[in-house]
């Protein structure tokens, strides 16, 4: 009995140790073996398969190159794929990028241990490949993201009926009864046009847009993980995730096109006019007065309570992002460029940027440039100001950078000015260099050689 007592004890030992011991990284070999596995469970989309387009993933050490037909220089095969040693500079986010001539899934496994398991990872994969298949296909998949900044995010009255569209989704996908489902999603589509015929035409334009180039691959990639619905957060999301909303009504709209016309993919691709909402409208059924479904007036009452609070929230939050960045201790650095020579747009990350009274705090990625140089940030915080009236898409004359524990360790040589930071880089021809007590002022000038 002693015996047997110890074994158990023993055994309870191991158990909680195991438990107790980290459990091992994800890796990308089982990213790609993973990706495989779901290639191979049936078709997610008319003609596409994830497996014929080349995958790259960053692991924190290495990157991984997988079914790429010609790895550029630097890469070595290792068990089965292709290694290059530390990030390889084309991979700066979960996206897709030209690697060896060759368009490219990109993933970065650090940017999603938290949320995600290695289906949950290989499903970001499958989806980001679905990018690149896009690109393949006759119809333009996107919007234009300089509505974005510009977008009317200040009008409660608009706001309010955003989150209604939103609750009577997210309700048409909590409803058992067919009649239940379907007089939401009507509701849902009624409210939606409404709203859409009380904007610009650039803003209903940019919210199908990003429900065509980002909800769908949102939605492969939920089909690919075995989920059947949308994110849809009880009371909405908040004014500014406009871009985030639109994913998650774009996975809903697809959804609900499951339901009631299941051969919708089929052609989605090749058709311009063709958007997830406008053939839900079209292939609802017709909805009985008796089942129709309405939000009360106290609903929409609280509705337009809710959204009057959320634009106080948002105008006050615009100014204590703008407070905590001006407020920054220790050096700053300022890039100032003139009109003639104002730095350009060639990437940033429009899900990490916050709109400030006279700019954009970037908080993630962001590149620019013109014919001076570059300046490529990735990971710290910058303001970028610009002539308007766009805060971007019109060109950036000024950079800020601030925070900086110590001075700025500027290369100078005649007009030529460097930095190089751990997450910031600047590299500019014809510039000057000025310090003022803790800043440091880099002033692109045309007549400095």
């Amino acid at each position: 009995m002693r015996s047997k007592v110890l074994t158990l004890f023993l055994i309870g030992c191991l158990a909680l140790a195991g438990c107790a011991r980290e459990e091992e990284p994800i890796s990308a070999l089982e990213i790609e073996a993973e990706m495989a596995r779901i290639a191979s469970a049936g078709t997610l989309w008319p003609d596409y398969d994830p497996l014929a387009i080349p995958l790259a993933v960053y692991d924190g050490t290495d990157t991984w190159l997988f079914r790429h037909p010609a790895p550029p220089e630097g890469f070595v095969e290792r068990n089965g794929a292709q290694v290059f040693a530390g990030r390889h500079p084309a991979i700066v986010a979960n996206s897709s990028a030209m690697i060896g001539e060759v368009a490219t899934a990109t993933l970065m496994i650090e940017s999603m241990r938290e949320r995600h398991d290695v289906t949950g990872m290989a499903g970001v994969a499958v989806h980001e490949a679905f990018h690149v298949f896009q690109r393949d296909t006759d119809r333009r998949w996107g919007a234009n993201e300089a509505s974005l900044f510009l977008f009317p995010v200040e009008r409660a009255d608009l706001l309010a009926l955003r989150r209604m569209e939103t609750e009577a989704l997210r309700r048409a996908f909590l409803a058992d009864e067919d009649d239940e489902v379907a007089g939401w999603a009507r509701l849902a589509l009624d409210v939606r046009g409404d709203r859409f015929g009380q904007m610009e035409a650039e803003f209903p334009a940019y919210e199908r847009g990003t429900e065509v180039g980002e909800g769908t691959p949102t939605y492969v990639e939920y089909r690919a993980t075995g989920r059947t619905d949308p994110e849809l957060p009880e009371g909405g999301f908040d004014a500014t995730n406009v871009r985030a909303r639109s994913y998650q009504t774009g996975v809903a709209f697809a959804f609900l096109l499951d339901r009631y016309d299941p051969g919708w993919r089929d052609g989605f691709g090749d058709d311009e006019e063709r958007f997830p909402d406008v053939d839900l409208a079209r292939a609802l059924p017709e909805i009985p007065e008796t089942v129709r479904r309405a939000f009360t007036a106290e609903e929409k009452d609280e509705f337009a309570r809710i959204a009057g609070e959320d634009v106080e929230a948002l105008m006050a939050e615009r100014d204590r992002r703008k407070q905590e960045f001006e407020s920054a201790p220790g050096w700053r650095l300022i890039v100032e460029a003139p009109l003639s020579q104002r730095l350009w747009l060639r990437g940033f990350d429009p899900m990490n940027v916050d709109r400030i009274e006279g700019g954009l705090i970037h908080r993630r990625y962001l590149s620019l440039g013109n014919d001076a140089g570059t300046i490529d940030v990735m990971g710290d915080t910058v303001l970028t100001e610009g002539p308007g009236p766009h805060p971007l898409y019109n060109g950036v004359t000024r950079v800020v950078l601030t925070g900086l524990a110590g001075e700025p360790a500027l290369e100078v040589s005649g007009g030529h000015v460097a930095l190089e930071l751990p997450a910031f880089k600047l590299d500019i021809e014809g510039a000057t260099v000025e310090k003022s007590g803790e800043r440091a002022y880099v002033r692109i000038d045309p007549a400095v050689e």
